[in-house]
C-alpha cells in the first residue's frame, strides 16, 4: 500500500518524515517502511532520537555515521 501511495517506482525521489510522541511506534515504522522502500533503490534511513533506537536496533557501530546495512536486516531487526 505504501509503495503505490510513494508511486515509488516511477523513479522520482521522495522523502517521507515519520512523526508522533513518544511510544507510538515511530522506530517500528521507520524500519518497516526503510526496509520496503530500499527494494526499490537507494534508501537513507536517518533519527534525530537522543535514545539512538536505530542504532540498538539495527545493531550499528556509533550513531552519526553513514552505514551500509545489508540486505534483509531492517526485517530482521523488527
Amino acid at each position: 500500500m505504501v509503495v503505490e501511495l510513494l508511486d515509488v517506482e516511477g523513479g522520482s525521489k521522495r522523502v517521507v518524515i515519520v512523526l508522533g510522541k513518544g511510544g507510538v511506534g515511530k522506530t517500528t515504522v521507520s524500519i518497516l517502511l526503510a526496509g520496503e522502500l530500499s527494494r526499490f533503490g537507494k534508501t537513507l534511513l536517518a533519527s534525530f532520537d537522543p535514545a539512538r533506537h536505530l542504532v540498538k536496533y539495527l545493531d550499528l557501530k556509533e550513531p552519526g555515521e553513514v552505514e551500509k546495512v545489508a540486505e534483509g536486516a531492517l526485517r530482521r531487526a523488527v
